[in-house]
């Protein structure tokens, strides 16, 4: 599979437009991440193979950190996924920030007028980090804002990118009850989840045509297998319009 991505100064700027790179479910594997205005992670950035406290917050300032500041990109912004356990007991907002990472949780920031709010709270999986009963689910989603143009969920909406296979071949859906319709109440330009790491890919999820992305950058085996996800977001009269330009992407939606 083809890595090259695009330099977002060869490519058509839209006016009004910011140019995004999406990844979610890194577990440790660092990406290559070619010139982009914005990099948005979706969760799970630590190791899969040592979930204790002071190791994740030892790699996320040392590893994690080298590599966000050496990335060509103005800003970074991140949310916790359900392996991250760090992030529940320990504030590393400050020091994230000194590498160029803004640490999203239930809350946003603004990049150039685009306001970014970070959800990293799953279903179903009451032992991981960062679970929510349907009940609490309904309760910070409702806390979300009609202005929010991105919206970073660890997992995806139910029935959107969030199948996983059963015995049988059967598929089971795993994603969050009530996200579609808080997405279909704030219309974000973009939505970008990870978390079922086999439903790597793009949809359209409403009338509005909010662009929701599954980042994940491993497979079920946690093994790296897609690509980031690179896109433009322009603003214009009809409304935000969002268009995804990564060749690799393409190349890897055709084969999977």
């Amino acid at each position: 599979m083809s890595s090259a991505t695009p330099d977002p100064e060869i490519q058509p700027k839209p006016a009004n437009g910011i140019f995004v790179t999406a990844i979610s479910d890194l577990h440790g594997h660092l990406p290559t991440i070619s010139k982009t205005d914005l990099l948005l992670i979706s969760g799970d950035l630590c190791p899969i193979d040592n979930h204790a406290i002071g190791y994740q917050r030892k790699w996320l300032l040392n590893e994690f950190s080298a590599w966000a500041r050496a990335l060509p990109t103005e800003q970074i912004m991140v949310i916790a996924g359900n392996h991250d356990f760090v992030f529940e007991q320990v504030d590393l907002r400050d020091e994230l920030a000194a590498a160029g990472v803004t640490y999203l949780e239930d809350s946003s920031a603004d990049f150039h007028g685009w306001k970014v709010w970070g959800s990293p709270w799953v279903p179903n999986l009451q032992s991981w980090a960062f679970y929510s009963s349907d009940d609490d689910l309904a309760k910070r989603y409702s806390e979300i804002p009609d202005s929010v143009d991105i919206l970073l969920s660890h997992g995806p909406p139910l029935n959107w990118l969030d199948s996983i296979s059963q015995p049988g071949g059967a598929l089971k859906y795993v994603g969050a009850p009530g996200l579609e319709a808080t997405i279909e109440r704030i219309s974000p330009a973009l939505v970008v989840c990870g978390h079922i790491h086999e439903n790597y890919g793009a949809r359209r999820l409403n009338s509005r045509e909010t662009l929701l992305l599954n980042a994940s950058q491993l497979d079920d085996a946690y093994q790296p297998a897609y690509v980031p996800i690179q896109l433009w977001l322009e603003r214009n009269k009809a409304g935000d319009q969002s268009r995804i330009v990564s060749p690799s992407f393409v190349q890897a939606q055709a084969e999977l």
